[in-house]
C-alpha cells in the first residue's frame, strides 16, 4: 500500500498509515498528528518514523 501511495506516507502501525505533512511530533509510542489525535506507533519502527518525521520537516 505504501507504495502506491508514494512519499509522503508512513506507516507507523499494522493498522495505520499517516501522511507525514499532517504528524506534529513523534513519541516512542504515537504520532500525534496536527488535529491533536494520536496514532499509535510500533515500537519497532520508531526509529524510522523519528527519522521519517526530521526528514519530513527539512523539507519545509
Amino acid at each position: 500500500m505504501e507504495q502506491l501511495l508514494g512519499e509522503g506516507f508512513f506507516r507507523c502501525h499494522r493498522s495505520y498509515i499517516v501522511a507525514m505533512q499532517h504528524v506534529r511530533r513523534v513519541t516512542r509510542n504515537a504520532m500525534v498528528l496536527d488535529s491533536g489525535k494520536e496514532i499509535p506507533l510500533s515500537r519497532k519502527l520508531y526509529d524510522a518514523a523519528n527519522q521519517a518525521f526530521i526528514s519530513n520537516c527539512q523539507g519545509f
